[in-house]
């Protein structure tokens, strides 16, 4: 509708075109709840990686497009809008099939006796792919900016960048196939996994309740029973060491974990808006070129990419490695908006790009880090909708910080100055935004650090539960 409103073929008024625009964006969210929901329960011992790999190729999905838009349609931007309207149904159509929840995916690599590849190499080929395309994207955007490209060599990168981004199909080959097999196809002894477990057809809720386990499977009855208790409850046994609670989204509400996360994302998340947001502005504001902003703006997103690859590997690793909680990573990650925060307030043009990147990293940060705790702290049986609320804090922290905030510090700025209306020339421009936010985000700290406090017992018995499944995993002689 978008696409037939700017050819001139349906007219309609600003706020019904609005209405189909937040439309097409809130599908967005359907898609990622969906891939994020079924990777999480199909592998719930990598739920780190499964974040991290795909919110990593959603912060590369940006620059993909735009080198599509260079290549093929430039400056044809009615064209480019149809292909990007039927894009996402032309994959969803393709791909939907092979998205499935496969019970008993890592029990049945366990036990079939042939060689796969392991979980954890799968989503490093797919870390792997994630690399070589940044990397790629990179040099390609360097010289262009630099040297410039012409439409044949703009075609060729369009597809070297395809030929590198069909590299993540290498990932089910040695693993099992493409197409996923139950553990009861994978011989005698997963059968009898197969009876031990019941599935979802044999015992309904119970079954369900086990594969949606907030950490890992913690056991049919601590499911039933974990199901049945209230959120109080619930939390005093996460912070006694036991299971995690599965908490519908009012539950969440009433639950001071699920405040001190939202707040966190609406913090680090509202902070790299303030700095993306306004680039063209702060390189202006420091006596630079303000059509310079491409370069700034290419390397946030590039090391935001890294952000997220980095918040999705670490975590899990160490969770694995040394049972490090993973809500460690919450006061880190706060700390780090707090340390670049205070750095752009008192930096020139020569360093802004250091900042403008150490803001892209943080911003990646957060967005793989936060749905893997929203999962592990509050469960996947309702993850969907406590996503979604959680979803919220990316915009209201945007709308806090970057549009109120910053916009009209830097008018008051401005005519404090005797600039010229709307603009602001000096370093203390955004001084004082970036102030505000650096204290906002030490008091988020300190409460992110409250956090791990609360959680820290909890993260033993997922410790306990991950050494468990890795020493099946070795004593099988076929691993």
């Amino acid at each position: 509708m978008v696409w037939a409103a700017a050819k001139g073929l349906v007219p309609m008024p600003f706020w019904l075109l609005a209405m189909f625009a937040l439309c097409g964006s809130a599908a967005v969210v359907f898609f990622d709840a969906a891939a994020i929901v079924c990777c999480m329960r199909n592998f719930p011992t990598e739920r780190g990686n499964s974040a991290g790999t795909l919110k990593s190729f959603l912060g590369l999905s940006a620059s993909l497009m735009s080198t599509i838009y260079v290549a093929a349609f430039q400056p044809d931007g009615l064209s480019f809008l149809l292909f990007v309207a039927c894009l996402p149904l032309a994959v969803g159509v393709l791909t939907i099939p092979f998205l499935n929840q496969v019970p008993y995916l890592e029990a049945s690599e366990i036990e079939d006796q042939h060689q796969y590849m392991t979980t954890g190499r799968r989503f490093g080929v797919l870390y792997a792919a994630v690399g070589l395309i940044v990397v790629f994207q990179l040099i390609t955007a360097v010289v262009q900016q630099t040297h410039g490209l012409s439409h044949g060599q703009s075609l060729g990168v369009m597809v070297g960048m395809l030929v590198l981004l069909s590299t993540v199909l290498l990932a089910p080959f040695g693993s099992g196939g493409v197409v996923s097999r139950p553990a009861h196809q994978h011989g005698d002894s997963a059968e009898g996994l197969a009876q031990e477990q019941p599935s979802s057809r044999e015992e309904g809720g119970e079954a369900r309740d086990t594969e949606r386990g907030p950490l890992l499977r913690n056991g049919r009855d601590s499911s039933m029973h974990r199901n049945g208790r209230s959120q109080e409850a619930q939390q005093r046994d996460m912070k006694a060491g036991k299971a995690m609670p599965e908490l519908t989204l009012p539950q969440c509400l009433m639950t001071t974990n699920f405040w001190i996360l939202w707040c966190a994302l609406c913090v680090g998340m509202g902070a790299g808006f303030t700095m993306l947001n306004n680039l063209a502005q702060i390189v202006e504001s420091l006596g630079g070129d303000k059509q310079a902003q491409g370069v700034y703006v290419l390397l946030f997103t590039t090391v935001n990419t890294i952000g997220r690859m980095t918040a999705g590997y670490l975590p899990e690793r160490l969770l694995h490695a040394r049972g490090t909680p993973r809500t460690i990573f919450a006061p880190v990650a706060s700390a780090m908006t707090c340390l670049v925060a205070i750095l752009s307030a008192f930096t020139n043009l020569r360093w802004l790009l250091g900042c403008a990147m150490a803001f892209g990293f943080v911003f990646g940060w957060h967005w793989s880090l936060m749905p893997v705790l929203t999962s592990e702290l509050f469960g996947l049986q309702h993850f969907a909708s406590n996503h979604a609320l959680m979803h919220l804090a990316p915009t209201i922290g945007g709308l806090l910080f970057s549009a109120t905030l910053a916009g009209n510090m830097y008018s008051v700025t401005g005519r404090a100055h005797n600039d010229p209306p709307g603009s602001c020339f000096g370093g203390d421009c955004y001084r004082t935004s970036f102030l505000v936010i650096a204290g906002v985000a030490a008091a988020q700290t300190v409460a992110s650090m409250w956090l791990y406090l609360r959680t820290r017992a909890a993260y033993k018995l997922e410790y306990l539960q991950l050494r468990k499944f890795a020493e099946e995993v070795h004593a099988n002689p076929e691993e």
